[in-house]
């Protein structure tokens, strides 16, 4: 079963516990769950939920644990349908924004290429009042 997710990376020095408030709060998202799963670090997971997307922050342990510690999956809730199949991805792209701007964090998005069948990675940054997006 394929399950379409995006997933963004960042890196804090705050603990996941202090973080993940700062988050929701610039989302909007008032009504959140701390989860349990074993396949996350330190077995803990916080989520939220807006305009039917479900956000999940936990500590990184997906890929590029070396650059961000932390890492923010995005999905569609149960029945949810979007009409353009890069929707989620666009959805993810906003979410950046708004913790790039917001909170001055460093999020990077994981993009795939179809040309080369490969990932990458495109950076939010804040440089003042602007939003820099880079790929790397």
């Amino acid at each position: 079963m394929s399950e379409e997710m995006e997933t963004l990376f960042f890196d804090s020095n705050e603990t996941l516990d202090n973080i993940v408030p700062m988050i929701f709060n610039e989302l909007n998202i008032t009504s959140t769950v701390e989860g349990e799963n074993s396949s996350f670090i330190n077995n803990t997971y916080f989520e939220g939920s807006v305009l039917g997307i479900v956000i999940r922050i936990a500590e990184n342990n997906y890929d590029y644990e070396d650059d961000f510690n932390y890492m923010i999956s995005i999905k569609k809730s149960i029945g949810m349908k979007l009409r353009d199949e890069d929707g989620l991805y666009l959805i993810a792209e906003i979410i950046s924004s708004v913790i790039a701007m917001k909170l001055n964090i460093n999020v990077a998005v994981e993009k795939y290429c179809k040309e080369s069948d490969s990932n990458y990675l495109l950076y939010f940054n804040k440089n003042g009042n602007e939003l820099l997006v880079e790929k790397r």
